[in-house]
């Protein structure tokens, strides 16, 4: 999807507890920087992942992750992108809110430089109507821009130098349990490696419509 090929071939073996609430999941797949770094499927390019699906509590959710993936090899000794994913939601009777906090490291003295941050807040006035609040913010100042000797990117997600802030309000409409129907608007703020920057604004109008087809 978009600059990551997310859909490998993998195996997974998972563990959940007597009570349902934790699962624990192991998976080993093929790198997705295998078709985005022009490689053959069998470059011998894998990534390891380890997610928490689970609960703290009656009202908090996760999902945590972190992942090594291979981007290169370099004869017995692969070049990595540490890729943490902190997914956390709580809900309550007429609102939630999740936070969700992605980490990019592509060495080991890489840390905290490439990050997003992505966060929303519901109100629910009745089971029809939903107000909320969504932010976002992603940064690139990684020092490992483009892979030895060439012109692409390390990261896929945020390219190098570059910093985006997103801030909107919108709400959302249910006729029926199957449409919704949303508006929305947001600010925009985006930062360029040269220093320049750009303001902007997007406002959004539509509909879902949960189809069951027999």
């Amino acid at each position: 999807w978009n600059n990551i090929y997310c859909f490998q071939l993998g195996a997974s073996v998972a563990y959940t507890t007597g009570g349902g609430c934790q699962t624990f999941v192991l998976q080993v797949s093929q790198s997705p920087y295998i078709n985005s770094l022009h490689r053959n499927w069998n470059a011998g390019l894998l990534a390891a992942n380890l997610l928490w699906s689970g609960c703290i509590g009656e009202n908090t959710k996760t999902q945590w992750s972190t992942s090594f993936i291979m981007r290169d090899r370099d004869h017995f000794s692969p070049r990595l992108m540490n890729l943490t994913v902190l997914g956390t939601q709580v809900v309550f009777d007429n609102w939630d809110w999740y936070l969700d906090i992605l980490h990019r490291a592509f060495d080991f003295d890489d840390w905290g430089k490439s990050f997003s941050l992505v966060s929303r807040f519901n109100y629910h006035t009745s089971n029809r109507w939903t107000i909320f609040a969504k932010g976002s913010y992603e940064q690139n100042k990684s020092k490992v821009a483009y892979m030895d000797g060439t012109t692409l990117s390390v990261d896929n997600l945020v390219p190098a130098g570059y910093k985006y802030a997103k801030m909107g309000v919108g709400t959302e409409f249910h006729p029926n349990p199957a449409v919704r129907l949303h508006l929305y608007g947001a600010f925009l703020h985006d930062s360029f490696p040269d220093g320049t920057s750009h303001n902007g604004f997007s406002a959004n109008i539509g509909a879902t419509w949960n189809m069951k087809i027999k």
